[in-house]
């Protein structure tokens, strides 16, 4: 099983880490504020049985927690895609993610970005131009609306970044590397050694 190391990030109450619970507990649960950073894990089935595990890194956006700051770029070093989260109800939310993207840039590459709106049961402050202009500035691939609370889509960042995450590692993987594995893999399945 394939084992990713992922950044959650975003503003103080947006709704990562009930996001996080939500999609692996199955179930909406109200949080209290994030101290520092929670790291969790995770498993995300895919398609055709496939299943990765993520390591999840999940960082208090609370200003009162950002003595952590300058411990950022060590920690989020190595992580292989970010998933940058604010709420559909509060604009504010979203500025906050420049920050975020250019540290994640800065210290990890062009590593795959999903830009999570969260509480879309409650009424919008920001809109789809917005968003749209957000999500290309900050090079984000993708665009997910999510509720925690309605259950609504909760998988689906996950899901979309893993599978960005895969399909990234494959690209990188010499093709030698591939054609040596998948003929390990095909002499296991024929219980032939060597």
């Amino acid at each position: 099983m394939r084992t990713f190391k992922i950044v959650l990030a975003g503003d103080g109450g947006v709704g990562k880490t009930t996001l996080l619970d939500a999609f692996r507990l199955g179930k909406f649960f109200q949080h209290k504020t994030t101290i520092g950073l929670s790291i969790s894990l995770c498993t995300v089935n895919l398609e055709r049985g496939v299943k990765c595990k993520l390591i999840v890194y999940d960082f208090s956006g609370q200003p009162r927690f950002m003595r952590l700051a300058h411990e950022i770029p060590r920690i989020i070093r190595g992580a292989q895609g970010a998933i940058l989260v604010f709420d559909l109800s509060s604009f504010a939310t979203l500025l906050v993610l420049d920050q975020w993207a250019d540290i994640i840039r800065r210290v990890n590459g062009d590593i795959p970005i999903i830009l999570v709106g969260t509480k879309a049961d409650l009424e919008p402050e920001v809109g789809e131009d917005d968003i749209r202009e957000f999500a290309e500035r900050l090079g984000a691939r993708a665009f997910v609306k999510t509720s925690s609370k309605l259950m609504l889509n909760v998988d689906k960042p996950f899901k979309l970044l893993v599978q960005m995450m895969m399909e990234r590692q494959e690209a990188y993987t010499p093709l030698a590397v591939r054609f040596m594995s998948s003929e390990i893999r095909m002499k296991a399945e024929d219980g032939q050694s060597g």
